[in-house]
């Protein structure tokens, strides 16, 4: 008998943080966020034709919406360490650096992509 499949921990919603859960929708399987109702991308499984390739579904969206969330953790990571640069530039005894314009241009691209 084949053991079933388990299925990987939903992470929070990378928009407000909130819980989400995976829910079965006519189009297939998704996540949705139970705070701002943000939805994942939904998961094909009608041409399922057993419970392992409908889980096998399940998992899909399940990783397909922890990718977000893992994005948006990693647009955190790498603001801090850009701010941590232009502190240690701007304290430094260098005086306005070529570098804080460049800073700011990127600083300015990873606030957009966190509001995506």
């Amino acid at each position: 008998m084949v053991s079933p499949m388990s299925k990987p921990e939903v992470l929070p919603c990378p928009f407000c943080d909130s819980s989400a859960s995976l829910k079965h929708v006519l189009a297939g399987p998704r996540v949705t966020c139970s705070g701002c109702m943000a939805c994942g991308p939904t998961t094909d499984t009608s041409e399922a034709i057993t419970d392992a390739d409908s889980q096998a579904g399940d998992v899909q969206a399940i990783n397909a919406w922890n990718a977000r969330a893992a994005d948006k953790a990693r647009i955190a990571e790498l603001e801090a360490a850009l701010k941590a640069v232009k502190n240690y530039i701007q304290s430094g005894p260098h005086g306005a650096h070529p570098a804080l314009e460049a800073i700011a241009a990127i600083d300015a691209a990873l606030s957009q992509q966190g509001k995506e």
